[in-house]
């Protein structure tokens, strides 16, 4: 079990790694087979929502994270933080800076925040 959430662990990273650089039918590809496996809900909802924020598939990215993250507004993690992203991508840009504020205030995930501060630079530009 150990050995396959490790390798569960490393296909998303390289999911991740292949959004980041364009190979988005390849991350997608990977991301479609972890959704069959033993992989945490909030984690498949991740990299579903990268998967539509990469692919310029924005709006989808929105539907499918804005349910969550109301459902789940006192737990700011790291599908709030892909929210922020794919709201200022969509040009809304209040909103992205409301909840990244809020993540730099109250999020106890590292990365989400520095995710957070990074759109709130680029608002800021």
């Amino acid at each position: 079990m150990k050995k396959e959430m490790e390798l569960n662990k490393a296909l998303a990273e390289i999911a991740i790694s292949g959004l980041l650089e364009g190979m988005i039918d390849e991350a997608e590809s990977i991301i479609n087979m972890l959704e069959a496996e033993s992989v945490s809900d909030i984690s498949k909802l991740s990299l579903r929502s990268l998967l539509f924020i990469y692919s310029d598939n924005i709006k989808s990215a929105i539907d499918l994270l804005e349910p969550w993250c109301e459902e789940h507004s006192d737990q700011l993690d790291t599908p709030h933080s892909y929210l922020a992203l794919a709201l200022w991508r969509s040009g809304r840009v209040e909103e992205a800076e409301k909840l990244c504020r809020r993540l730099i205030e109250s999020s106890a995930d590292c990365a989400s925040k520095k995710l957070a501060r990074e759109i709130c630079t680029q608002i800021g530009e």
